[in-house]
C-alpha cells in the first residue's frame, strides 16, 4: 500500500480495466506508466484480476466531455465507452484509491446487456475502492447496475458517491451498487442520481443484499436519488435485502425524491432500513452523517476530504 501504481490519464485507467478483464497477471512499466501483457526488465507483475494490488488516482480523469450524464445512452462522435473495471468472469480484487479526485463523463458500455454494470462491473472480497467520487456520467444496466460497483461479492467501498443517470431493464439497480453479497460493506458514502428501471429490487444505494456467510454493512450512507420503478422491492436504501443480519448504520434517504408505486409484496427488511428524511431537513447547511460536512443552505453535504464544488 505505500507504493501505489499510480493513474494519471484515462488512457492508462482504461488499460488498467482492459487487462483486468482480460484476466492473468499483467505488467507495470514505471518508466512509462503504463501497462502491459508482456514482461520485461524493470517491469512489475501484477497478479490476476489485480489481487493484493494497489492503484491511486493523481488527479482528476475526464473521459468524455459535455453532458454526459443527460446523454440517454446516445454517443457523441468524440465520445468513448467506459469497459468497466472488473467484470463476473474476473472481478477486480484489488485496491482503487481515488485520492479524493473525481472520474467524469463516464459513458459505461453495455452493448451486449451483460449483468453487472458501474464503474466498477463487479468486484471479489478483498477489493477496496475508496475516497471516489464517479460524476456526469451515464450507467446503462440490465441485472446488477450501480454507479460504483454492478455486482459486489464482497470487498468494501468507502467514501466514494456517485452523480449521474443510470437507466436499466433489469433487476437490481442501486445508486451505489447492484447487489451486493459475502459481507460488502458501504461506509461514508452517497449517491446522487437520477434512477429508472423497468425490473425489480430498486434501492437508493443498493439494489438488492443476498444472504450469505457473511453479513454485509451499510455505515453512514444517505441518498438523494431520484428513483423510478413501478415494479416490486423499492427503498430508499436497499430495494431487497434477503438477510436480516445485515447492519444498517447511520443510513438517510430524502423521502421526497422517490417517485415509485407502492411495491405489491414489500419487503419488510428493506422497506426499514435507514430513516427517512425530508429535503430541507437534509439540505439545512447544518446536517451531517459521520464522515461528511455540511455544504451550506440548500445543499446535501458532501464527503470530508473532497471539494464542495463536486
Amino acid at each position: 500500500a505505500d507504493n501505489p501504481f499510480p493513474i494519471s490519464t484515462v488512457q492508462q485507467l482504461a488499460t488498467l480495466a482492459g487487462q483486468v478483464n482480460e484476466g492473468g497477471v499483467f505488467y507495470y512499466n514505471p518508466s512509462d506508466g503504463k501497462y502491459y501483457d508482456n514482461n520485461a526488465e524493470g517491469y512489475i507483475a501484477i497478479a490476476n484480476m489485480a489481487e493484493g494490488s494497489y492503484f491511486k488516482l493523481m488527479n482528476d480523469i475526464i473521459s468524455n466531455h459535455g453532458d454526459v450524464a443527460s446523454c440517454a445512452g446516445v454517443k457523441q462522435s468524440d465520445w468513448h465507452y467506459w469497459d468497466m473495471l472488473g467484470t463476473l468472469s474476473h472481478p477486480f480484487d484489488g485496491s482503487f484509491d481515488g485520492n479524493h479526485f473525481t472520474v467524469s463523463g463516464l459513458l459505461v458500455r453495455n452493448e451486449n446487456a451483460t449483468d453487472g454494470t458501474g464503474f466498477c462491473g463487479a468486484i471479489a472480497n478483498h477489493a477496496v475502492i475508496k475516497n471516489l467520487g464517479v460524476v456526469n456520467s451515464y450507467v446503462p444496466g440490465t441485472n446488477a447496475t450501480g454507479g460504483i460497483v454492478g455486482e459486489a461479492l464482497g470487498g468494501t467501498i468507502e467514501n466514494c458517491f456517485f452523480i449521474g443517470t443510470i437507466e436499466t431493464s433489469g433487476n437490481y439497480t442501486g445508486g451505489l451498487v447492484g447487489q451486493m453479497s459475502v459481507g460488502t460493506k458501504i461506509i461514508a458514502s452517497y449517491a446522487s442520481a437520477t434512477i429508472s428501471t423497468s425490473g425489480n429490487q430498486l434501492g437508493g444505494i443498493v439494489g438488492k443484499i443476498l444472504n450469505s456467510p457473511q453479513d454485509c454493512e451499510l455505515q453512514n450512507v444517505y441518498s438523494s436519488c431520484i428513483l423510478h420503478g413501478n415494479f416490486q422491492y423499492t427503498g430508499g436504501i436497499a430495494g431487497e435485502n434477503l438477510d436480516a443480519g445485515t447492519v444498517f448504520s447511520n443510513c438517510y434517504f430524502d423521502q421526497q425524491l422517490i417517485d415509485c408505486k407502492v411495491t405489491p409484496n414489500p419487503d419488510p427488511h428493506s422497506m426499514a432500513a435507514g430513516t427517512a428524511m425530508p429535503t430541507t431537513a437534509m439540505t439545512n447547511g447544518t446536517w451531517a452523517p459521520t464522515g461528511f460536512t455540511p455544504a451550506g443552505s440548500g445543499q446535501y453535504p458532501y464527503i470530508t476530504g473532497f471539494s464542495i464544488s463536486n
